[in-house]
């Protein structure tokens, strides 16, 4: 559906952005939800579900803070995996 397209546009320009911590293995993952503000800009980031690493959660909470929405995402709440 259209929320599902809207997730991929997202997590397209969140990994094209993502640099993973070097040397982690890609068996980590994390769950986050985050708030997306009027102009598109990632708030209110929250790991519900930590990979157990604290250098790969932050990166990838950093990131988050780094990219802009797509528009439709735009006012929104949305989860990454």
């Amino acid at each position: 559906g259209a929320v599902a397209q809207v997730q991929r546009e997202f997590e397209d320009v969140f990994y094209s952005n993502w640099a993973p911590p070097v040397g982690l293995g890609e068996e980590l993952q994390c769950v986050v939800t985050f708030a997306v503000n009027p102009s598109g800009r990632v708030e209110k980031v929250e790991i519900v579900q930590p990979s157990g690493v604290l250098a790969y959660d932050m990166s990838i909470k950093t990131t988050l803070w780094k990219v802009k929405a797509p528009a439709r995402l735009w006012g929104k709440q949305a989860t990454i995996t």
